[in-house]
């Protein structure tokens, strides 16, 4: 019968033998026991899976700011719920649906064919050995052969270009239909993609002109760019290019990583600003701010401490956490004196435990995780601390927030904590003072270009005062 298996010599597992009456049938209905799976258990290395997923993420990160400025151009009177279900929520469901239907085949494709031709790849690379099996795409073995009757390949074996063609072969009724909709989709997401691209490159390299008022040769000239830029990476150094490319957007991606983590919790504020809630608006800020640093403690709207009294907080923070926490227990709890020492000496004795694990893990092992259980402790304090000097001055901010800058800027923090301890919140600023600030020079500036330049009303022109 056309297509039927006969039973081939598979191997065996060292610690069971394959079941007496396995089922045998077509290839899309073979079935292999779990002995025989378990025997190829770890035949790859994970290491591909690890660099092509960090891959992924760096590239997502790296595109950020590209796309985002994209969605935000063609997402104009639309509301936050729109973008997000639009251009987050539906892409996310189709990639779920696509990886699990195609990607899951894949998989399946890979290892039945493995199995059933007794292949195992090379544990470092993955590399199989495909001249026992195939003639270049053509299978030679009676095993192979009988693959390919039922749509099955292994597609390690297969050109790189046309592998998503074999991966269509087991939909055999509806695989001229599955390669229109391929090619369709791919001729959308290479226009879509290389027309967004250009109108975002054009309109950041205009010098502030709108789209309307930008010339047609600057648009032209952006899109044969990105085209030939395309074509010399893929066709440079046979893909060496796109591998190099691959790990400077790894590169670019860390730290811009950080950034995104910075801006997630900083456009939660701005919309809660746009709605109009009290909450935040009626809110205070710290007067000092935990980056500060990079302003040299002189930040736009003064400090009412000096940059020395700064530094040396931080390195207090640093080597003697306990007096930050203490000042800060002490303003909350006024009348509770010794419950601020206690706390703070916990938080000190937490803090040398971390170190002074860490040196013993050199001759006991594993005393690292009872030096971590130690941090824990102490961040956690560090935390309450923080959290519980917000609520005394009226300070926005959540629970979550102070245990990130806790983690991750501690001795910041607690220098944050001393300074507004010791002068009892004086020059605190309302939340959005900078901000509203800034806006009014923007706003004052773009008043003042207004007025500088020509204006024309009923078709005559109309010289400007400052003229």
């Amino acid at each position: 019968m056309a297509g039927a298996w006969e039973k081939p010599k598979l191997p065996r597992c060292p610690e069971a033998l394959m079941s007496e009456t396995p089922t045998w049938g077509t290839c899309s209905a073979y079935k292999m026991s779990c002995t025989l799976t378990k025997s190829y258990y770890d035949a790859h290395d994970a290491m591909f899976m690890d660099w092509w997923t960090i891959f992924y993420w760096a590239w997502w990160i790296t595109w950020a700011p590209f796309v985002g400025f994209f969605v935000a151009i063609i997402s104009r009177g639309r509301t936050v719920r729109q973008v997000i279900f639009g251009g987050f929520v539906c892409p996310t469901i189709f990639a779920i649906f696509w990886f699990s239907v195609f990607g899951g085949l894949a998989i399946k494709m890979e290892r039945v064919a493995e199995m059933a031709l007794k292949v195992r790849p090379e544990a470092e690379y993955a590399s199989i050995q495909c001249a026992e099996h195939y003639s270049g795409i053509h299978p030679i073995t009676p095993e192979s052969k009988m693959l390919a009757e039922s749509g099955y390949y292994l597609l390690s074996c297969m050109p790189i270009d046309d592998q998503i063609y074999y991966l269509m072969m087991p939909y055999t009724s509806i695989k001229g239909f599955l390669h229109i909709v391929l090619w369709c989709g791919l001729v959308v997401y290479f226009l879509t993609s290389s027309d967004s691209g250009s109108m975002t490159d054009d309109i950041i390299s205009a010098s502030g002109l709108s789209a309307s008022k930008i010339p047609i040769w600057q648009k032209v000239f952006w899109c044969f760019t990105e085209g030939i830029v395309a074509i010399a990476l893929v066709a440079a150094s046979n893909g060496g290019a796109l591998k190099t490319l691959q790990r400077v957007s790894i590169i670019i991606g860390l730290p811009f990583t950080f950034l995104l983590c910075l801006m997630v919790p900083s456009l939660y504020r701005a919309l809660k600003k746009e709605l109009g809630d009290k909450d935040i608006i009626e809110s205070m800020r710290f007067n000092t701010q935990l980056l500060d640093i990079f302003e040299g403690f002189q930040p736009n709207g003064g400090s009412p401490c000096p940059p020395m009294t700064h530094i040396k907080c931080i390195l207090t923070g640093l080597f003697v956490p306990a007096k930050g926490l203490a000042d800060a227990f002490k303003g909350c709890y006024p009348d509770s004196p010794k419950f601020a020492a206690v706390v703070a000496t916990v938080g000190q004795i937490l803090y040398i435990c971390w170190f002074a694990l860490h040196i013993v893990e050199v001759e006991k092992e594993g005393m690292h995780t009872i030096a971590w259980l130690c941090f824990t402790g102490f961040f956690l304090i560090v935390a309450f601390a923080r959290g519980e000097l917000r609520r005394k001055y009226n300070i926005w901010g959540f629970a979550l927030e102070d245990l990130f800058c806790a983690i991750m800027v501690y001795p910041f923090v607690l220098a944050q904590m001393e300074m507004q301890a010791a002068s009892d919140g004086s020059g605190a600023p309302t939340y959005f003072a900078s901000a509203d600030e800034i806006k009014a020079e923007m706003t004052s500036l773009k008043e003042s270009d207004a007025d500088a330049l020509p204006t024309v009303t009923a078709g005559k022109e109309i010289k400007s005062s400052a003229a």
